[in-house]
């Protein structure tokens, strides 16, 4: 999947992996570097090429020796504000530049001078070396073959490590037989992807991934990890209900599918945790919504569905998508969830080992192909991360949604005897400005009164399954009447409507002249 996407769309930066860490004290940077150069050469996966043009199938060419691109860069005299723009330049172009697919190395590394005990250093590699569970392992033996190296130990080596050819023989001997079964199965009625159905926003469509962050309190993420040992379910599932919530309502649709990355280190392979390459896997998850389904049993239902699928998660997702009824080249979804959990932080600040040196501002930039990315961090205080595309969401809507995700995790936790039904996806704040409005409606100045979409919207997230229209024997609630007002307005704004805009409306009385006044009034 991550080899399709980056051909199919050359210049793009997305799978772009880029760490940024800032390094305080004494530090010898070429030592550091010839650190790095043994961890290439221990390690195939980091001398690994993809040739893919004029071949059917691609294939991993591994390379006896390579050079390891490393840029160094004295910005000793420059001011601060300098250095700073710089930095913000070369990060900038350092993704531009992408990579060859064809030719190893995929991965490079800067190192910037910035005072006489600072430096900065950058390493950005391709997505197709190496998952997040690697990136700890690496550090780890740069680090080690660093103080090494300061300490001058001739003799100092490493336990040799496992092949990364012993995952690919791994895939090989896998049953495809019967998880194409599985996959015709959980798929093959499945037709329409799950859209997010907020108006599009005028844009640059090469523009990079912007993230929203946020953390919920230590007091919350507790009461959250307690409430998923109780119910004997993971925090993971706890997220993965809210986030199947939150796309159904977006959405007005009951039956929601979105796309996991599950980590690909299977117990059949010893040894696996240790090992360094790329071994996940993006899979669909399909998760249907009945709003009569008691809290507690539904996330019981998705943590068995999720057991089930892991044991078929190996299966490439070109070939899950065939067993789908979703058109040949229409993508299966257009969100993606992570749950991770690999300490890349805690690994860098093993830096202590080495006398003299600190790391702050650690920073991972990585961005997917998909336009809406839900990213969450187990820690003392929960992180999560909206990571989306500026050209097709605006700051604003993201905002209100990581707002919606926390009140339906919380409506999760503390309802747990409640119908899916009953859980209000309004924090406290929209609440209020939604009985206001309400109460609006009796005042006698009608400039007083919000803008009749917004005050919709806001019905519509209190409301969603309500009944919003009829007319004769058809009816939408409130989600799908606002999913088919936000897939009109994305239209017309793709076409260009705007504020002020004059829009024609002709059709006859029904429910498709509602959503229509709803649409045209989002475009504009």
């Amino acid at each position: 999947g991550l080899l399709f996407h980056s051909v199919l769309t050359p210049g793009s930066s997305a799978y772009i992996e880029q760490l940024k860490v800032t390094l305080d004290g004494e530090f010898d940077s070429g030592v550091f570097q010839r650190a790095w150069e043994q961890v290439v050469s221990r390690h195939s996966i980091l001398r690994t090429a993809f040739a893919h043009q004029g071949l059917v199938e691609p294939l991993q060419v591994v390379q006896r020796d390579v050079v390891l691109p490393w840029q160094a860069h004295d910005w000793r005299d420059l001011t601060a504000n300098k250095q700073n723009d710089s930095l913000l330049a070369l990060l900038a172009e350092d993704r531009a530049a992408g990579f060859d697919l064809e030719h190893a190395p995929l991965m490079r590394v800067s190192v910037l001078h910035l005072a006489d005990d600072r430096h900065v250093f950058i390493w950005s590699h391709h997505h197709l070396l190496l998952d997040g569970w690697s990136l700890p392992l690496l550090i780890q033996e740069v680090l080690a073959f660093y103080k090494a190296g300061l300490e001058a130990y001739k003799s100092f080596s490493l336990a040799k490590p496992r092949a990364y050819r012993e995952h690919i023989a791994w895939l090989n001997e896998q049953d495809d037989v019967a998880s194409t079964e599985f996959w015709a199965d959980r798929l093959g009625d499945f037709s329409e992807p799950t859209v997010v159905s907020l108006p599009m926003v005028e844009g640059d469509n090469s523009v990079m991934m912007v993230d929203h962050s946020w953390q919920l309190s230590a007091e919350t993420t507790s009461e959250l990890d307690a409430f998923a040992r109780r119910h004997r379910v993971t925090l993971s599932t706890v997220v993965q209900g809210a986030w199947s919530l939150l796309l159904s309502r977006y959405s007005g649709q009951d039956d929601v599918v979105f796309g996991t990355t599950v980590s690909g280190r299977t117990g059949d392979l010893v040894g696996v945790d240790q090992m360094i390459g790329l071994f996940i896997n993006t899979v669909p998850v399909r998760v249907r919504i009945n709003d009569r389904s008691n809290v507690v049993d539904w996330l019981q239902s998705l943590q068995d569905d999720y057991a089930q699928l892991q044991r078929h998660s190996f299966m490439p997702l070109n070939e899950v998508a065939k067993q789908s009824s979703i058109e040949t080249g229409q993508a299966l979804f257009e969100t993606l969830y992570a749950f991770e959990n690999y300490p890349v932080d805690d690994s860098l600040r093993d830096a202590s080992i080495v006398d003299g040196l600190t790391i702050s501002d650690v920073s991972m930039a990585e961005e997917t192909n998909y336009p809406l990315n839900l990213v969450v961090i187990p820690a003392s205080e929960l992180q999560l991360e909206l990571r989306y595309k500026a050209d097709q969401f605006t700051a604003q809507n993201i905002e209100r949604m990581s707002g919606h995700l926390d009140a339906l995790l919380t409506g999760l936790m503390s309802n747990p005897e409640a119908l899916l039904n009953d859980l209000v996806m309004l924090g406290e704040a929209e609440q209020s400005r939604s009985f206001s409005l309400s109460n609006q409606m009796s005042v006698d100045d009608p400039f007083e009164i919000s803008l009749l979409h917004e005050s919709f919207e806001i019905q519509s997230d209190l409301r969603s399954d309500a009944i919003a229209v009829t007319f004769g024997a058809d009816s939408l609630s409130y989600a799908e009447l606002n999913a088919r007002a936000n897939q009109l307005a994305r239209h017309l704004m793709a076409q260009g409507v705007g504020a002020d805009s004059l829009v024609g409306l002709s059709l006859e009385r029904g429910l498709s002249l509602v959503s229509g006044v709803l649409g045209i009034l989002k475009a504009g």
